[in-house]
């Protein structure tokens, strides 16, 4: 992390402005291992691997862990008898969705794995090759010559930004949030493999609050994070509060989402029913209408199959 990204950054309790508290490893301008600290709660925060840890202090950021979780189970018990575990609402991963008193925000494991292995998957699999029809849409829809400061929220595996950074200049500020550490680490890396390791910071955080400063950003992004939140609304809440009047929010998602593995075995309205008690868009019309709720303007989403993208304007 470096330290001129504190302009942007405010603690994800109390809001209040960071400082830097204790530093415990550096590298140039880099601060690896260290602290912020909160100025107006006390609250101290965590730097690992060079990335801040602002999620609020009891969330779990391993939630790769609790993905494979369920794939382990699937396999054990069957796709059907998980699928009716989640729609009787009987499961909860071993982990716990969240951290316990005392346990670290990252562990040691985490921090040591870094980007190396989903750099090298991802250039198998997509690498340097055409982006994706809703990549190119959203940084098409986004204006990028209008926007100089750009969140990009929730973003995992890093499909829209490893497109997203070739475009941006000298001028522009991104920074991307994710609640998983290790999908961040991962995706950092691959910025670097891309060779534009110095165009985006990258800080871990919950988009329900998100731990940046009041109409900081001009565009903000999202590559289906919207789908994938459990309690979706309060993170458009957080978008609105952290984009200036005017700026521009772009999201692309799912015009029908369903429960991701299980769409065979469950119906829809089995699938439904499991995604409003997660408090999760069921699509298209829940997330227009929850952006319209918050004065957002916008225009006829644009479509392509199964997925739509929307730029609205606050």
């Amino acid at each position: 992390m470096k330290e001129n990204l504190l302009d942007a950054l405010r603690c994800p309790l109390c809001r209040g402005v960071l400082k830097i508290g204790r530093i415990r490893r550096r590298s140039g301008g880099e601060i690896l291992k260290g602290s912020l600290v909160c100025a107006g709660c006390g609250e101290a925060h965590p730097i690992e691997g060079g990335l801040p840890i602002l999620a609020p202090p009891e969330v779990r950021t391993d939630v790769e862990t609790i993905g494979m979780e369920m794939i382990r189970i699937c396999e054990r018990l069957g796709t059907k008898q998980f699928a009716q575990r989640l729609l009787a609402d009987t499961w909860e991963p071993s982990g716990g969705w969240r951290r316990k008193p005392g346990e670290p925000a990252v562990t040691p494991a985490q921090v040591r794995r870094g980007g190396q292995y989903a750099t090298l998957r991802f250039e198998k699999s997509r690498g340097k090759g055409a982006p994706g029809k809703s990549e190119s849409k959203t940084i098409e829809m986004l204006d990028l010559p209008k926007r100089y400061r750009i969140l990009d929220l929730c973003t995992g595996g890093g499909y829209l930004l490893c497109e997203l950074v070739k475009h941006l200049r000298d001028d522009h500020h991104a920074i991307a949030v994710d609640i998983s550490y290790e999908s961040l680490k991962f995706t950092q890396g691959i910025i670097r493999r891309l060779g534009h390791p110095d165009r985006c910071a990258f800080v871990v955080g919950d988009a329900r609050c998100l731990p940046f400063a009041d109409a900081y950003f001009d565009g903000i992004t999202s590559n289906a994070g919207l789908d994938h939140i459990e309690g979706y609304v309060r993170a458009i809440d957080e978008v609105s509060r952290v984009l200036i009047p005017g700026g521009v929010f772009v999201h692309a998602g799912n015009t029908r989402l369903t429960v991701w593995g299980l769409e065979d075995v469950l119906t829809e309205a089995e699938q439904q029913s499991i995604l409003e008690r997660q408090g999760k868009p069921l699509g298209e019309a829940a997330v227009l209408e929850a952006l319209r709720r918050r004065g957002f303007g916008f225009r006829a989403p644009y479509r392509e199959g199964k997925w739509f993208a929307v730029a609205s304007k606050k």
